[in-house]
Formats: structure tokens, C-alpha cells, sequence
């Protein structure tokens, strides 16, 4: 039987649990639910190493020396959803507090832990026979939430994950019942920059966490050819954007903001991003940042008058504040609480 591109599935744990050790995967039953995103795409990266022959002119043979599988994910975002893979990037999530709904706060691993936690994913087609394939010991490089005012207002998420090439084969996998969460719109979050509200002149805005995770270093040890160590960088990448209604020209408040210090920007406070409502979202928070302009500045879109000034937002740290540089706060419902978000990282 063929298999159509919207039968391209992947399942994963809906409460987010996570392996307890590396090299052992998730039971096929705790993979719960099945997710069709947008764009799935997995692919196995193999090094190698070239031999010559004493001419160093022909090939005399190729070795192996290192394997590892990348894949890409794409989906409309829930605030559930998109809680469950920055949690799993970010590493930390306390248990929750409150009733219905309740609160999970979402931290980053402190600088002291390079090694990232594991999750396990079944990939192919849902194509009648259910043949798929399993990857296990798998960690969150970069999560990227975005929306765009207009025809695709609804928040997308792209995760780009690396993991264990060594795939099992899924011959006979029953799919479980599919993820049927509502998506969040733009125009259902806030946009606060320096304790003021620009969600109602956003044009943009997008988020971005990356672990930057080690491929070609320490993740490869002597002991083994397929990846064992999931390692972030010892530089993470974490910023906030958006394109909002105003104008470079003097007298625009966020322009001047973003022109100060010689045009490098300037420090700002209780800045955030909320995807979703404020009884299902999931806000995104940088205690202190730094406000500066894109090299875009300015944009235009639709009359002359409707300009956009493109600004960035680079969380800094803040002493003693253990949820700086950069923190997430998950408000669910009830129905989608997890005990595995509870676990730290």
C-alpha cells in the first residue's frame, strides 16, 4: 500500500517522560500519541575515514568512524506541545502548583551540566502495516516557536533533534490515537518589552532556544561508534524577536530604545512572550535583556505608513535571579497535566 505524505507519523511520549539512562529506550507502549506535523524529516549522518593507497591517488578503502541520526520537526504548536519539547531543551521543569489550572515553571540546566536529557521517538508511515522505525537516546538542539499576524497567525514550532543512529525497526507498530490539541494563535498571547504591551502592533514574533549540541567532540567516545553522550555546547543561543508597528525616525519610543548606546541598543526589564491564553499558554520570559534593533531595521507592509521596526531581544543574566537568563511558564488545564514534566532534568 503507498504511503501518502499526511500519513507521515510520529509518536513520542504526550507526557514528555524522558529515558532514565542512555542507551535504553522507551517501551513502545509509552509512546502514547501520535503526532502529523508538518514537516518530519530523519536522516542517519555517518563519518568516515578515507584510506589511500601509498600513491595517496586511489582509494584503497573506507571505514566508518562515527554515526549519528538528525531530524527536523514542524508542527502547529499547542501550548501543551510546545511546553513538553522546550522543556526537554531547556532541561529543568519544576512540579506544578495550583488547581485547574496549574503552573509549571521551565528552567535552563545550570552551566554546570553540559550533558542533556534523552527522549525516545518512533518515526515512518501510518500506512496500514505500520512499518516505522525507533530512535532512541535523543536530546533537543534547537526549538523555534514562531507566528506571523495575517493568514498564518497559528504558532509553529520547528525541532531540530539529534540522536542514536543505531534505529530499531517497528514492523507491525499499532499507532496510538493521534494529538488532537488546538494550535495557538498570535493574536491569543502578549508581546511585553520593558513592562509595555505591543502585542496589538505585532506584525511578528519568534523565539528561539538552541543547545548548539556537540556532533564532532566529546559526544563520541573511544568505547563506541553510534552517539552515547548528548552534549550542549558551552554556549547556548537564546533569543526573542518580533517586527512591531513603528517607524525608525526620531520620536519613536521602541526605536529610540533600540538606537541607544551608539545604536547597539540599550538594557531592558520584564520582557516576555506568551503563547496562548492566560489559562492555557505558555509564556516565555527574560528577566533582563538587551533591546536592539535587527540589521533589518525597518519594514514596510501594505501602505507606506504601516512600518515595522524589527527588534531583537537577548536575555542577560541576573545575579541571584536563578531564572535568568531565560525562563518558561507552562499554565495547563487538568487534561493535559504530566507527572514526567514534574521530573528536573
Amino acid at each position: 500500500m503507498a504511503a501518502f505524505r499526511d500519513q507521515i507519523r510520529l509518536a513520542f511520549s504526550l507526557a514528555g517522560k524522558r529515558q532514565t539512562t542512555v542507551g535504553t529506550a522507551l517501551a513502545n507502549g509509552e509512546m502514547t500519541a501520535t503526532m502529523t506535523a508538518t514537516l518530519i524529516t530523519a536522516s542517519r549522518e555517518v563519518r568516515e575515514k578515507f584510506f589511500m593507497n601509498c600513491d595517496n591517488q586511489t582509494l584503497r578503502r573506507i571505514e566508518a568512524t562515527s554515526r549519528l541520526m538528525r531530524a527536523t520537526l514542524e508542527f502547529d504548536a499547542s501550548p501543551h506541545l510546545a511546553a513538553i519539547f522546550l522543556s526537554g531543551a531547556m532541561g529543568t521543569t519544576a512540579a506544578p502548583t495550583g488547581t485547574d489550572p496549574k503552573t509549571h515553571v521551565i528552567t535552563m540546566l545550570p552551566a554546570s551540566t553540559r550533558e542533556l536529557t534523552y527522549h525516545t521517538f518512533i518515526i515512518g508511515h501510518d500506512d496500514g502495516t505500520g512499518e516505522a522505525w525507533g530512535w532512541h537516546d535523543v536530546v533537543f538542539g534547537r526549538v523555534r516557536l514562531e507566528a506571523s499576524a495575517g493568514g498564518d497567525s497559528v504558532w509553529k514550532c520547528t525541532v531540530d533533534m539529534v540522536g542514536n543512529a543505531a534505529r530499531t525497526s517497528k514492523t507491525g507498530w499499532t499507532w496510538p490515537a493521534c494529538v488532537d490539541e488546538d494550535p495557538a494563535n498570535l493574536y491569543d498571547g502578549t508581546l511585553t518589552i520593558n513592562a509595555t504591551a505591543y502585542i496589538l502592533t505585532s506584525k511578528s514574533i519568534f523565539c528561539e532556544y538552541d543547545n548548539g549540541v556537540l556532533t564532532n567532540d566529546a559526544p563520541f567516545v573511544a568505547g563506541a561508534l553510534d552517539w552515547t553522550r548528548g552534549l550542549r555546547s558551552p554556549v547556548r543561543g537564546y533569543t526573542l524577536g518580533a517586527a512591531i508597528l513603528g517607524t525608525d525616525r526620531p520620536g519613536d519610543a521602541l526605536a529610540t530604545l533600540c538606537r541607544a548606546n551608539s545604536d547597539a541598543g540599550t538594557v531592558v526589564s520584564d520582557s516576555s512572550v506568551r503563547i496562548g491564553t492566560a489559562t492555557n499558554g505558555l509564556t516565555i520570559e527574560a528577566p533582563s535583556a538587551y533591546l536592539s534593533a535587527e540589521a533589518a531595521t525597518q519594514a514596510y507592509y501594505g501602505e507606506a505608513e504601516e512600518a515595522v521596526l524589527n527588534v531583537r531581544i537577548r536575555p542577560l543574566g541576573v545575579s541571584g535571579d536563578a531564572t535568568s537568563p531565560l525562563n518558561a511558564t507552562a499554565v495547563l488545564p487538568n487534561a493535559q497535566q504530566s507527572t514526567q514534566l514534574e521530573l528536573p532534568g
